[in-house]
């Protein structure tokens, strides 16, 4: 195509605009803005000339002058295009070449260009692939599958990480509890052969019951002076009877009975306060308005 056009753009890499670029310390001057649109500008006009501010006229090269970009741009003032011009110099945005003419540094990265023949085509070949896209059907069965597999894949991960956090979170009640509940676990071979049992709790698995020792249930009292230990004891084996579900395992039921233990030491020790005294309005009653007397009631 003889009278096949070009397309021309302007490329600016987004790093120029950052703390320390040029554009971005062009940005910070006073007028700023119109010395980055100039410039963007200059690169433009320059595209036939391979970025030397000059026009051919045969043989003939005309260089550009202020006044000749001030009149081929015609949004700047002179005194804005001869800033413009000497900030440009300073940072390497323009240079003077070997013929003595001004020229964009740098100017087959800043500006592009693409005939009308090749933008033609390349749109074609992008159309062309989103019709095949949209015409390649998807196979419902597979995708389900792939789905499927996938969200059941999620589920055994996660049912995994709540197994393992359940075993570690054991671990570290069993080991954290030791000193307290060493003796409360079924008789080793070091325990001493009187030490009966004083109770059993069922814990969460069928059939499987924690002994509660004499030996824990002293040093318990010894703990908890304010708590009938046994008693306490008593009723929390009553609770996991009648409470299946909630049922602690066996490496669990030290904290429980610690826990349990621990609450009823606090509401002993607060309902064993004094009670404060109170001030009762004794007030004659016989008709008479006489003044009122305050007592208080031991």
């Amino acid at each position: 195509m003889a009278d096949d056009k070009r397309y021309y753009w302007v490329k600016l890499d987004y790093r120029r605009f950052e703390h320390d670029g040029d554009l971005d310390y062009l940005m910070g001057q006073k007028d700023g803005e119109k010395y980055v649109v100039l410039y963007m500008m200059l690169c433009l006009q320059t595209r036939n000339t391979g970025g030397e501010f000059i026009t051919k006229l045969g043989d003939v090269v005309i260089p550009y002058d202020v006044d000749r970009i001030v009149r081929d741009c015609k949004y700047f003032s002179r005194d804005t295009v001869i800033v413009a011009l000497e900030l440009y110099k300073q940072l390497g945005l323009i240079y003077v070449n070997n013929g003595g003419f001004l020229q964009i540094n740098n100017f087959d990265s800043v500006v592009g260009s693409e005939s009308q023949s090749a933008k033609w085509m390349r749109d074609k070949r992008a159309r062309d692939k989103q019709n095949q896209i949209a015409q390649t059907p998807t196979p419902p069965s597979l995708c389900n599958s792939h789905c499927e597999a996938d969200v059941m894949q999620d589920i055994r991960y996660k049912r995994e990480d709540i197994r393992d956090k359940n075993k570690e979170k054991d671990k570290e009640e069993s080991n954290s509890l030791h000193s307290l509940s060493s003796s409360c676990f079924e008789p080793s071979q070091d325990s001493q052969p009187d030490d009966a049992v004083f109770i059993e709790i069922p814990t969460n698995k069928s059939d499987e019951m924690f002994p509660v020792f004499d030996s824990y249930v002293s040093k318990m009292q010894a703990l908890y002076p304010a708590v009938d230990v046994k008693s306490e004891i008593r009723k929390a084996t009553a609770w996991c009877i009648s409470n299946q579900k909630n049922r602690k395992t066996k490496s669990g039921m030290p904290r429980f009975l610690n826990s349990w233990l621990s609450r009823c030491q606090d509401r002993s020790s607060t309902n064993s306060g004094a009670v404060p005294a109170r001030k009762v309005l004794a007030r004659d009653y016989t008709g008479q308005y006489a003044d009122d007397t305050w007592e208080i009631e031991q």
